[in-house]
């Protein structure tokens, strides 16, 4: 099968990184003589705003299509451009490709793609047709906002702490990090946790002091579900802990709740950030629901 690459290109960040594996692209597909387009997005809107160009100019299909050649998008970007652009897409038939601009992206690690750019696009070529990923698929009743999330959704102070994790641009236990570990620290004493109800399972739960909660998708995995994982509020030291372990490594301790469910409704009266993978919404309201979803990835 005929093959055209439209290369979307997001320099709003990492602008040297993605310059860098879009020239590569270039060379690889120049030297191969494949056909391709460039398209560079310049400010945050616009990885979204060249979708909605492609869509109404009819150059994006849905897979499978038996025109030649087949346009075929290739995302180049951190996966906040990813995001960006499977919601801009809203359709589940038109795959994309991703090539990562850092080996530290945790969709990437997911989806298992090499940050070499040289290896991945060697990859890409190569495949025939797409994979099915599973995605989540969001409902927010407050804000009336809806949409699709690749990653994890966070609920309460894991959102606060990537605010945090943003705006400090440190890394947890760097040489660099005292500030950030400052602020974290300070977070944690502070936090009073929020009254919350869950519907899970066909079952309803009542927390008085919730103190974050995690929504985690497994893209590859073809179980059905996603895991929540939610910690209750407790005295500061052992809370502190406790959040270090879950955030930092995993580890899950007394306090703390999980299940594993193909949709859930939680609300919240009191004001809490939200955050879609690595887009963090303002303190609001939430009557959220979250169902399964599915895309095609050219994996």
């Amino acid at each position: 099968m005929k093959i055209k690459y439209y290369l979307l290109t997001d320099l709003t960040t990492h602008t040297n990184e993605s310059q860098k594996i879009a020239n590569e692209c270039i060379h690889y597909f120049n030297r191969h003589q494949l056909s391709y387009e460039l398209l560079l997005a310049q400010y945050q809107q616009h990885p979204s705003y060249i979708i909605e160009s492609l869509l109404a100019k009819q150059w994006l299909q849905s897979w499978p299509n038996e025109e030649e050649p087949y346009p075929l998008l290739i995302v180049i970007g951190t996966s906040y451009t990813v995001h960006r652009v499977i919601n801009a897409l809203n359709n589940k038939q038109i795959p994309i490709a991703y090539i990562p601009i850092n080996k530290s992206c945790q969709l990437a690690k997911k989806l298992q793609l090499s940050a070499n750019a040289s290896l991945a696009i060697e990859h890409i070529v190569q495949i025939k047709q797409p994979t099915t990923i599973q995605l989540l698929q969001y409902d927010e009743g407050v804000s009336n906002k809806t949409g699709l999330c690749l990653n994890c959704m966070n609920i309460g102070f894991s959102a606060d702490l990537a605010l945090l994790r943003q705006q400090t641009k440190k890394a947890l236990l760097t040489t660099k990090g005292l500030r950030y570990c400052k602020l974290f620290f300070k977070e944690v004493i502070a936090k009073q946790g929020f009254p919350t109800l869950l519907n899970i399972k066909g079952q309803q739960k009542a927390w008085n002091h919730l103190f974050m909660c995690s929504i985690i998708n497994q893209p590859l995995m073809t179980r059905d579900y996603f895991m929540t994982t939610l910690l209750k509020r407790k005295p500061w030291f052992p809370l502190m802990i406790s959040t270090f372990l879950a955030l930092r490594y995993q580890r899950y301790t007394k306090g703390v709740i999980q299940y594993e469910a193909n949709k859930l409704r939680l609300i919240t009266t009191i004001p809490q950030r939200l955050q879609i993978d690595t887009l963090i919404w303002p303190k609001q309201p939430l009557d959220l629901q979250v169902t399964l979803a599915e895309h095609l990835f050219w994996i």
